[in-house]
């Protein structure tokens, strides 16, 4: 061979090298103590966790955008006295998961991320806007919930209440993430006040978002869906969906749907939606749907010496112009969407510490007995006496307005022709209450099509003619798909 050929060939070989070594991301394997600020990059990723994480002497770990990071199973990222700053963006989330062959495996899982008491709180301007601190943003947590949870020194938390995010004294804001497929629960608080938890999707995991133990949480704009329950080794059940024991909450805009009872759960011991003991909470225009188990239970407290104080005071829906709805929520031998076992205590008005404000809320019907089937309370007779649930005045949907959003519109109409021909309730397009959807609740539709809460004036015959038509065509062409 030629030099001049040699030199050719070695220079393509280099470059292949080049091409392809330089597109392998060798992974980083970390573990121990981080106690001066460090950066997980993209350039490092993905991370490895062989060995427990602690952030400790006020250190900063802060992972960028894009990054993977993948515990052996069993291990956990702890934040004992430092700052966490993981940011992802909506299009690079951070990854959080697994690292072992079968993710799903009760001993290939991981344990957490937890925050402890030294923790640096996350911060906010006078306007709320995020500032400093720790903040998990844009992040997919997931696989999480080994067999044993993490404890942070001088703390116990209960073994079934454990989360993938575990806060215990400590407050980071959680925004815009998604917390999934994790055995026990997604988010869980412990001690924890002052805590923002906004537009996460808490779905499919052991329970949704836990409230523990003098703990203050502003819940705002969360999807908490598919979660399937969590049982103790003594067997009694409690909330799959929102847990809150002991604690305060206000509630903005979330949908808790399409969650489930735990399958060993025995009938009436708690809630697939919403299940709160001896805890106050606000609520305003969240959706507590589908749940197939009771969608908001509570119970009486029972304190222990030296434990948390009880709170009290629950309202349901504060505002009737963005009403919480509450309906189709059940399962066999639990057909309520509101259940109140607190013992009553003689007290008859909204405010008793043994009773529910539930007033202003859309119940999925303007029927008055309906909506009394779908509430067990002081009036049903149970022993020992249970506390009331003051649901009147209730919030009553315009005729036509299947899904209660204040306006009859092509949404409705998309609902009716979904269902029509078949059984059905309100939402379903039932707007006469004869359990079917047919021609004459498309007439209700059309009569009030473009009407609005505040605007009683009906569109002009020519609009609903023309309204009729194009629903009929639509319905027609449905029934032949």
């Amino acid at each position: 061979m030629s030099a001049k050929r040699a030199y050719l060939f070695s220079g393509i070989l280099s470059v292949i090298f080049i091409v392809v070594c330089g597109n392998v991301s060798a992974d980083t394997i970390v573990d121990g103590l981080i106690t001066s600020d460090t950066y997980w990059t993209v350039n490092g990723s993905p991370y490895i966790v062989a060995g427990d994480i602690l952030v400790r002497n006020g250190a900063t770990l802060t992972i960028e955008p894009g990054v993977e990071v993948r515990f052996a199973p069993g291990r956990f990222l702890g934040v004992l006295d430092g700052t966490l700053i993981a940011r992802g963006t909506a299009a690079n989330r951070i990854l959080f998961t697994t690292n072992a062959p079968r993710p799903t495996a009760r001993v290939d899982r991981w344990r957490s991320i937890w925050f402890g008491d030294g923790a640096a709180d996350a911060q906010f301007d006078h306007e709320g806007n995020y500032v400093g601190g720790s903040i998990i943003e844009y992040a997919v947590i997931e696989y999480a919930g080994w067999k044993e949870p993490p404890f942070p020194p001088g703390n116990t938390v209960d073994e079934r209440n454990a989360a993938a995010i575990l806060l215990i004294n400590a407050a980071p804001y959680l925004v815009h993430n998604i917390v999934q497929e994790n055995l026990r629960g997604g988010i869980g608080c412990y001690w924890s006040s002052g805590v923002r938890i906004e537009g996460n999707s808490l779905v499919n995991n052991g329970y949704g978002l836990g409230i523990f133990y003098n703990s203050e949480v502003v819940v705002r704009d969360n999807i908490i869906s598919g979660n399937t329950g969590t049982i103790s080794s003594s067997g009694w059940f409690s909330g799959s969906g929102v847990m809150l024991f002991f604690s305060e909450a206000e509630f903005f805009n979330n949908s808790i749907c399409s969650n489930s009872r735990h399958p060993w759960a025995a009938p009436m011991s708690g809630a697939a939606g919403v299940y709160s003991r001896a805890s106050a909470i606000r609520m305003t225009g969240d959706r507590i749907i589908g749940n197939k188990g009771i969608g908001f239970y509570c119970e009486d407290p029972s304190p222990w010496e030296g434990g948390p104080e009880p709170r009290s005071g629950i309202i349901l829906s504060t505002d009737p112009s963005n009403p919480t709805k509450i309906y189709d929520n059940s399962r066999r031998n639990e057909p309520f969407d509101v259940c109140n076992y607190m013992s009553w205590d003689g007290n008859m008005t909204p405010e008793g510490e043994r009773n529910i404000d539930a007033r202003n809320v859309w119940w999925g019907t303007n029927n008055k007995v309906i909506i009394e089937t779908t509430i067990l309370d002081y009036s049903d007779r149970v022993w020992p006496r249970r506390g009331i649930v003051f649901y009147d005045p209730w919030v009553c949907a315009l005729p036509g307005d299947a899904n209660c959003d204040g306006k009859v519109g092509i949404a409705d109409l998309m609902a009716l022709a979904d269902n029509y021909l078949g059984p059905g309730k309100w939402w379903h397009g039932d707007f006469n209450g004869d359990n079917t959807v047919g021609i004459a609740d498309l007439a209700i539709l059309a009569d009030n099509y473009g009407r609005m809460a505040s605007l009683p004036k009906t569109p002009e015959p020519a609009t609903l003619a023309l309204l009729a038509l194009g629903g009929l065509t639509l319905i027609s062409y449905r029934s032949r798909v």
